[in-house]
């Protein structure tokens, strides 16, 4: 697959993440306000792309701990793109650099993996 389809592929799945946004509720009214639910594209692969509608990989995926947290209960070792460190130590670079709270951990509800 050519890097124009896979960017085509990734705009059209961002799409569909701001649709699932407005169904539930979600109003962009303020540039970096509040939000009810907020889903990202961080990254697709090795694309790298930048336009006004997406921006791959994500521009800020390695500032924010609430990003990088949910990443490293996914998958401790994965190594996200620009890096070569597990997510892991990213995040712990990242809390004991940043003023920014670490997230809280959400209760688990029955049937989910702990």
């Amino acid at each position: 697959m050519n890097a124009k389809t896979e960017q085509s592929l990734a705009a059209e799945l961002l799409t569909s993440l701001q649709s699932i946004e407005m169904a539930f509720g979600r109003q962009r009214q303020l540039h970096w306000g509040p939000r009810s639910l907020d889903l990202d594209l961080l990254w697709w692969g090795d694309l790298h792309c930048s336009d006004a509608k997406l921006e791959l990989p994500h521009p800020r995926l390695l500032e924010r701990c609430f990003v990088l947290a949910p990443l490293a209960a996914i998958d401790a070792d994965l190594v996200l793109p620009g890096t070569q460190v597990p997510v892991t130590a990213l995040l712990a670079q990242l809390q004991a650099a940043s003023p920014e709270p670490a997230p809280a951990r959400l209760a688990g509800r029955p049937g989910w993996p702990e």
